[in-house]
């Protein structure tokens, strides 16, 4: 049986559909199985991170006393969230240390017994100071409400690392200025200081701003020798135990002039 050339292509063209069609299938069967891995391991992760959040979330509801020293948001699923309001904070216009107020000192010593606990340390990669401002027009000396809640942030940050011994490679102290209301018929609510604090990526694929040296400028190791161990003070000293710290038989150095309270 012969066939002509048009025969041939023909048929040539037919058996090519069918190989077309199963490598089409083939790699749209590839392509499916690799999505499901990857939503597999997505939400794997996610859940992973999930768990650390809400571990450390009851250990700081926990030692937050009902809400009375500061607040546990948890309406973000990829942080944890806790806010100090202004009465825990700084009065208005306020952003020194002495200015913090008692609640403020045992907030945050709580909150640093929280994240220094050796089980719950390595849940956490990184702890961010967030601070806000008012809307009501800050210009005293140079400053705006810019450098107002820049400021109160390092000072609580600054509270973190030197006296509750916080990881200072974890931390970050950010001001937001006015911009952040939660409230705007509220003032008092907008000035609050934020806790973000983020879990440890379970992937280990964690950004670095580069090496940190935990030693800083040497304020921190200072701060940490001026004291005897923490478990000769229940909280932060008040500004009154800062100026006396020297004289006291506590104390083991003499502060200098140039070093700041903490």
């Amino acid at each position: 049986m012969s066939f002509t050339q048009h025969e041939l292509d023909d048929l040539d063209e037919n058996n090519t559909w069918p190989a077309f069609a199963d490598l089409f299938s083939a790699t749209s069967l590839l392509f499916v199985t690799f999505l499901c891995v990857f939503i597999y391991i997505s939400l794997a992760q996610q859940g992973a991170t999930n768990t650390t959040r809400l571990k450390i979330m009851r250990r700081l509801v926990i030692a937050s006393e009902g809400g009375t020293l500061f607040t546990v948001d948890s309406t973000d699923r990829q942080f944890v969230r806790i806010v100090l309001r202004e009465r825990a904070t700084f009065p208005a216009g306020s952003f020194r240390w002495e200015t913090l107020r008692e609640e403020g000192k045992a907030a945050l010593t709580q909150i640093g017994r929280v994240l220094n606990d050796d089980s719950l340390r390595v849940l956490y990669r990184e702890v961010r100071v967030l601070g806000h401002s008012d809307q009501v027009p800050f210009l005293t000396a140079g400053f705006t409400n810019w450098e107002l809640s820049a400021s109160r942030a390092a000072v609580v940050a600054r509270c973190l690392v030197n006296w509750v011994q916080v990881d200072p490679c974890k931390i970050s102290a950010t001001g937001r200025g006015p911009y952040f209301p939660v409230n705007s018929q509220d003032l008092e609510a907008n000035r609050r200081i934020e806790i973000q604090i983020l879990p440890r990526l379970e992937n280990g694929n964690e950004q670095s701003s580069g090496s940190c040296s935990p030693d800083g400028d040497g304020t921190r190791a200072y701060a940490r020798d001026s004291i005897t161990r923490r478990d000769q003070a229940d909280s932060l000293p008040s500004s009154s135990d800062a100026e006396s710290r020297g004289s006291t038989k506590t104390a083991t150095l003499t502060r200098p002039e140039s070093v700041p309270p903490l």
